[in-house]
Order: C-alpha cells, then structure tokens, then sequence
C-alpha cells in the first residue's frame, strides 16, 4: 500500500461496496474492497490497512466474526462495522469486541470520513 490511509470495505453488496470505494478514493484515501468475510481475510493476509470497514450482516461470516479474525491478523487495525439494522444483538458484540463505531445503512459517507479524520488525528493508529 502507499502512504496513503488504507481502508477493507467489506459488504456482500458489491454495488455498496464499489459506490463506497469510489467515494472513499476520491476523498484522498486508498480503499479496496471485499465482497464476502473469506474474501476480506486473504487481502487483510497479504496487504497492511489502517481500517476496516465491513457490513454486519453477510452470508457465510457475520462482520463480527470476520472483525475477531482481522484483529488477529492485524492487531492495529481500526474497524467499523455498518448495519441496515436498528437494532442489532451483532452490533452490541462487535463493540465489545473492538469496533470504534456502528454506523447505521444507508449511512452519511461524510460521518464516516469525519471518524476517520478524528481517529488520525486523535493518534489512535500506530503508523
């Protein structure tokens, strides 16, 4: 990866997840995306990200399950989760688990790149 900040969207949505990176890549970071939980362990295995992105609810691996992977992997890395869910028992656990925030689909891309820039600068990342 560059020295650009680095972001996995990971949702079984590709459409969601294509519109994100765009969105994302054109506010000056560098996003690559995943369409299922298996798909995000082997990029996180072969490239460094500063955060991870991933959508709750997805067949095969919940967000949750592929965020406890991810930590293992890359001990550092920020995660966010996203859900269409109000209410949300996976939402609670992935807090608890380490997610910096739940964001609400479909969400304001703006909240998101406002966090982003807050943890940056809060020093929360160890890059």
């Amino acid at each position: 990866m560059s020295g650009k900040w680095s972001i996995l969207i990971v949702d079984d949505d590709q459409q969601m997840a294509e519109s994100l990176k765009d969105i994302i890549d054109f506010k000056g970071y560098e996003a690559v995306t995943a369409f299922s939980g298996k798909e995000a362990i082997e990029k996180l295995e072969k490239a460094r990200f500063d955060f991870l992105l991933t959508d709750i609810k997805m067949p095969e691996m919940s967000g949750v399950e592929l965020l406890k992977i991810a930590k293992r992997i890359q001990p550092d890395i920020m995660l966010v989760l996203m859900t269409a869910y109000t209410s949300d028992v996976l939402a609670r656990e992935g807090l608890n688990e380490g997610a910096v925030d739940v964001l609400q689909k479909p969400f304001d891309i703006d909240k998101f790149l406002i966090l982003i820039s807050t943890l940056i600068k809060e020093g929360s990342h160890g890059q």
